[in-house]
């Protein structure tokens, strides 16, 4: 499924399927170690909700503005027009 947003060309159903692998992934990671770090069970599912309900909106938007600056490589710039100067108009 693809779906651009506001004409910028981002594909929406890819960058919201690696949002969600990522975070599961991220999740699993940030739950080991809170426990690690905090050593109680509770404190430590608390920090990853919290980790969980902002980490998607966060990469996203980064996925955005990756996609929108992008590397230079990938820019197409515009040619100007050559202005002819000679022969100088009498």
């Amino acid at each position: 499924m693809k779906v651009t947003l506001a004409g910028r060309g981002i594909t929406v159903g890819r960058a919201l399927a690696k949002t969600i692998t990522f975070r599961a992934v991220v999740t699993v990671t940030d739950f080991t170690a809170n426990y690690v770090v905090v050593g109680d069970l509770l404190t430590a599912a608390g920090l990853t909700a919290v980790a969980f309900v902002f980490g998607p909106f966060i990469y996203l938007g980064h996925e955005m503005l990756w996609d929108r600056f992008g590397s230079r490589a990938d820019r197409v710039l515009d040619r100007l027009t050559p202005t002819k100067l000679l022969p100088a108009p009498a």
